[in-house]
């Protein structure tokens, strides 16, 4: 059986992966609560864990500082979700914005052509921003508290992508979202107009309660909704995958998220 470290200051969710099993993953994970961050990354190789699972968002900026190397995503963001023990010390990645994309395509979502309108800033959107863009999005809008915090998590992109950065008080800003086919709402405190939200629209929610308000105007109006476990399904799926270096399916942790 693998040891991989699980960090989450979610208790419902700790308490569950603490007790998941799949004999076919042989893998263990062994939920840490640290207070110093790089005490618990430097003992990860000499208690023979293969790697740790950060799904506390305050330490992902500590994952990346403690580690050897990093992916070219968790550089970009200085952030990590994901370390893994190798002989060369810790690696880092940030799978985050992969796994948006990866629940979006369990959907049968397509980013070909997509109109894209982020809500919200900090590594997450970045990500999202850079996934999105990377797999053929036409247009992508960034909606953030002030123009300069959208420009920068916008970023530099594909050209093939139509980039706007637009901040909460721009006047256009319901035409926007009116033109998109998928919303993604990272800030959480951002109200969506229920009259925007349509059947074409597809829509991922990081708010935190199991139902928002927002998803559940979708699922009423037959919209496509991906709600926060979705997406942290995946993303436990693309970390263990990390560490493991063998194929790990979201299918094994949805069942188990959605019980919560």
């Amino acid at each position: 059986m693998q040891l991989v470290a699980l960090i989450t200051p979610d208790l419902e969710l700790k308490q569950a992966l603490a007790q998941f099993r799949k004999p076919a993953l042989g893998v263990l994970l062994h939920p840490v609560t640290p207070t110093e961050f790089s005490a618990v990354a430097g003992s990860l190789a000499p208690l023979d864990f293969r790697g740790a699972l950060v799904l506390d968002e305050s330490f992902h900026e500590a994952a990346f500082r403690v580690a050897q190397r990093s992916s070219l995503m968790a550089q970009e963001t200085s952030t990590a979700d994901t370390l893994t023990v190798s002989y060369g010390g810790l690696i880092a990645e940030y799978t985050l914005g992969r796994a948006v994309v990866m629940a979006l395509q369990n959907k049968g979502w397509d980013a070909r052509g997509a109109r894209v309108v982020v809500v919200g800033s900090g590594p997450v959107a970045r990500a999202v921003c850079r996934e999105v863009s990377s797999l053929g999005a036409a247009q992508l809008t960034v909606l953030a508290s002030d123009s300069p915090t959208a420009e920068r998590t916008l970023g530099t992109l594909a050209a093939s992508t139509e980039c706007t950065a637009r901040s909460y008080r721009d006047p256009l800003l319901s035409s926007y979202l009116m033109r998109a086919d998928l919303l993604i709402r990272v800030d959480a405190g951002f109200e969506v107009p229920a009259a925007l939200v349509g059947p074409h629209l597809s829509v991922v929610d990081f708010a935190p309660e199991p139902l928002s308000r927002l998803r559940q105007q979708a699922a009423e109006v037959g919209a496509t909704a991906i709600g926060k476990r979705d997406v942290q399904a995946h993303q436990l799926a693309l970390g263990l995958e990390n560490v493991l270096g063998s194929r790990v399916s979201a299918g094994d942790f949805l069942g188990v998220l959605h019980s919560l």
